[in-house]
């Protein structure tokens, strides 16, 4: 057996998913959030109800500054409705086509 680890990028992570559901998702909407905290928050209902999503740090150079984004492939209103139920703000939707 190995004894050292080796890093997947997110990029293998997303291709692995990719080959694993046979299927190549090519929109997903980010949803940015306010801060880590938020985010992990976030992740936790949206799985919790069923959702697949992930977190990202936001680009920098954003307007929103250091705030972090959920990318998500459901539809972003009802993910986001979900959220504010639970006290988390979603504070602005990009969609974006690979």
């Amino acid at each position: 057996m190995c004894s050292h680890r080796h890093k997947i990028s997110q990029q293998d992570i997303i291709a692995r998913e990719i080959i694993f559901k046979g299927v190549l998702e090519l929109t997903y909407t980010l949803i940015t959030v306010s801060s880590v905290t938020y985010a992990m928050k976030a992740k936790s209902v949206l799985n919790g109800a069923g959702f697949y999503c992930e977190i990202e740090r936001q680009e920098k150079g954003s307007r929103n500054g250091c705030g972090y984004q959920i990318r998500i492939k459901d539809d972003p209103a009802v993910v986001c409705r979900l959220l504010e139920g639970r006290g988390i703000s979603c504070r602005e939707r990009k969609t974006v086509e690979r």
